[in-house]
């Protein structure tokens, strides 16, 4: 390999073959391809991680900074928040529906997760003004 740069990429698409073919042989021959493809997305964004810091502490330490190192992080970042909030969730629901159209069952799985983020937020707002009321905390 000519550069650091070489080796991440090589990495990461070593690491999304290897992470496909452990997803296809481990799951049941039944299950949908779209249950597989949230499966190698999570899983290729959570151990990317581990192509990234390595490639992150190479080039910090040769003292060359990289314009695609933010760029990355920023992407391992987002990539995550998106799928652990809301696609996942949403995905989870959706399988479960029991629906008959594709439609209603994404309508069942955005309304469930809706309901369970305004549960979360009311109570995470009575939880702040409990502490902003009895423990002394303050937003400063």
């Amino acid at each position: 390999m000519d550069s650091p740069e070489q080796l991440f990429y090589v990495t990461v698409a070593f690491l999304f073959l290897l992470v496909v073919v452990i997803v296809q042989y481990y799951s049941a021959p039944d299950i949908f391809w779209h249950v597989k493809l949230d499966m190698v997305l999570a899983l290729v964004t959570s151990f990317s991680v581990v192509a990234l810091v390595p490639f992150d502490v190479y080039t910090t330490l040769q003292g060359k900074p990289n314009d695609i190192i933010p760029i990355l992080w920023s992407a391992t970042y987002w990539t995550t928040q998106a799928l652990t909030w809301l696609v996942l969730p949403v995905h989870q629901v959706y399988a479960d529906a029991g629906d008959f159209t594709v439609l209603t069952r994404l309508r069942t799985a955005v309304h469930e997760n809706f309901i369970f983020y305004a549960v979360l937020g009311v109570v995470g707002f009575f939880a702040l003004v409990f502490l902003l009321v009895f423990e002394h905390f303050s937003l400063n």
